[in-house]
């Protein structure tokens, strides 16, 4: 959790964790963020200054060099309808994104092997359909195979 002024500078931070420590208060994203992830926050969090509308963001970049997933709500704090900060939250969400994208391998290779088997499926009955002399014959020789 953190606390950042208008000019992107953390006031205040809560439980950090992924080698963002404590002292980071007085610092802004791109001193203590890898460049391309820097960029990224730095414009959404510029993005709430102007509009006044939290965010909500997920975001990957690499980190002591590992690729990490964040997931990021990132709201506008007003003063006298003024926005004044932004507070946020950043989850490291790596393992569930992990645990995602092997799913999705999964189901991808479940569909490729389906799609197979209803192929040779297929050419099975062709085959089939043209020497059965009759439909009980046909799905006696189906079934059986």
């Amino acid at each position: 959790m953190f606390i950042q002024n208008v000019d992107l500078l953390c006031s205040w931070v809560h439980n950090t964790q992924a080698g963002i420590s404590a002292d980071v208060i007085g610092k802004s994203d791109e001193d203590f963020l890898p460049p391309e992830a820097a960029r990224h926050t730095i414009k959404i969090k510029k993005e709430v200054l102007a509009s006044g509308i939290g965010q909500q963001v997920e975001m990957s970049y690499t980190l002591q060099g590992k690729l990490t997933h964040k997931w990021m709500q990132i709201d506008p704090i007003f003063n006298h309808g003024h926005v004044i900060g932004l507070t946020g939250m950043v989850m490291d969400i790596t393992e569930r994104r992990s645990r995602e994208i092997k799913l999705e391998v999964m189901a991808h290779e479940l569909v490729h092997r389906s799609q197979n088997l209803v192929t040779v499926i297929a050419a099975m009955t062709r085959s089939m359909s043209g020497t059965s002399h009759s439909p009980a014959e046909f799905e006696h020789r189906l079934t059986s195979r």
